[in-house]
């Protein structure tokens, strides 16, 4: 990068072609593909883990002090402050965790209901100072007043004097937050609501219309957006596999191979007769868009063998391991595919399905030991 100088427009990108960061591989078949929609939704997850993690260990650590004063599901959500001064740092520590869960849940959500503006309906009560619902605040507006936040306070399970530099316009709340509240668990709830109603159409829907408007004048950050979000969409591509609905779909879309593979073959005394051709899928499946952007489609990478058999079911030929084919595909014809056969599939599939949500009870990964 160029170093800013007295007098100078600022600094510049030292070249337009520069590379930025697709992905980071973590360890054996486990990769994060930065800035793509999946990313977002996990590890909004991964918070909502770690706020239960800081309820679980806030109850243990004071559990023989003062009595709760509300509920998560068996376990109290925050205690009365005690007088105690351990306990009372500790009380404090514990509220310093959840209060900076809140910040960075609110950034992560925030920027996952950008990209699916059906979320932005959803919202919770805003409350009185006595904690009485008045009206009802849509979590957007809240994203908003904690990204931009001076400082809020924590009281049990409240948050009070949530100062914002920047308050969202036409907001049910007035440029100070003064005299108002929310309940943080019915927010956290509404969060984890909506990341379990992502759906895989979601994702095929932002791909759809990025790739409709793709050319090779597209702004930096589209094509930076769509390259992370067609790198996470082909890893959920390969994860399906194993599907049988994902094998019987690919069957339709790969007809060619079949043909292909008809063509390359004679097998002899066979002339006139039936045959019925099998198409094996292995794992592996990618997705790429075509490099001559103006064909509008996708590249399948696919590992497949074909087996010919006559109307007895008799092999007549078979290929003998698994060979990569490429494949190519329209965009709509994929995408339409993919939404026909699982667009209502959760895009978050590891999440757990437990009535009550991320306050379903323990978890065997959430952190249960008091802070340093």
């Amino acid at each position: 990068m160029f170093r800013h100088k007295a007098g100078s427009q600022g600094t510049k990108p030292f070249r337009q072609s520069a590379p930025f960061v697709i992905s980071d591989s973590i360890g054996p078949g486990e990769t994060i593909v930065y800035g793509s929609v999946s990313h977002l939704v996990h590890e909004v997850y991964r918070l909502l883990k770690d706020m239960y993690g800081h309820v679980v260990g806030v109850d243990a650590a004071l559990s023989g002090s003062a009595q709760g004063s509300s509920v998560l599901g068996q376990r109290a959500v925050l205690k009365q402050v005690p007088d105690d001064e351990k306990e009372r740092r500790t009380y404090f520590e514990y509220s310093r965790r959840i209060a900076n869960t809140l910040l960075l849940m609110s950034s992560q959500t925030r920027n996952l209901f950008q990209m699916i503006p059906r979320l932005n309906k959803r919202s919770i009560s805003l409350l009185d100072r006595t904690g009485n619902p008045t009206v009802s605040i849509r979590l957007t507006d809240l994203f908003d007043q904690f990204v931009h936040n001076r400082y809020f306070f924590l009281e049990g399970e409240y948050v009070l004097d949530l100062f914002s530099d920047k308050p969202p316009p036409r907001a049910p709340i007035s440029q100070t937050f003064m005299g108002y509240s929310i309940n943080w668990i019915e927010y956290v709830d509404a969060i984890d609501s909506a990341i379990q109603d992502v759906r895989i159409r979601d994702l095929t829907g932002l791909l759809r219309g990025r790739l409709k408007r793709l050319s090779v004048g597209s702004p930096h950050k589209d094509i930076v957006f769509l390259v992370q979000n067609l790198e996470s969409f082909s890893e959920l591509f390969a994860e399906k596999v194993p599907d049988e609905r994902f094998r019987s779909m690919l069957n339709l879309l790969i007809p060619e191979v079949s043909t292909a593979y008809l063509h390359s073959i004679k097998p002899k005394g066979q002339d006139g007769e039936e045959v019925s051709l099998t198409t094996f899928l292995g794992n592996g499946a990618r997705v790429q868009i075509h490099e001559e952007l103006d064909r509008k489609v996708f590249k399948l990478f696919v590992h497949c063998r074909c087996i010919m058999r006559d109307n007895r079911g008799r092999i007549l030929h078979e290929e003998p391991e698994l060979i990569r084919r490429t494949v190519e595909v329209g965009y709509e014809n994929l995408l339409d595919h993919l939404n026909a056969v699982f667009g209502d599939d959760p895009l978050l599939e590891s999440r757990s399905t437990e009535q009550g949500g991320w306050r379903a009870g323990p978890r065997p990964d959430a952190p249960q030991s008091e802070p340093a």
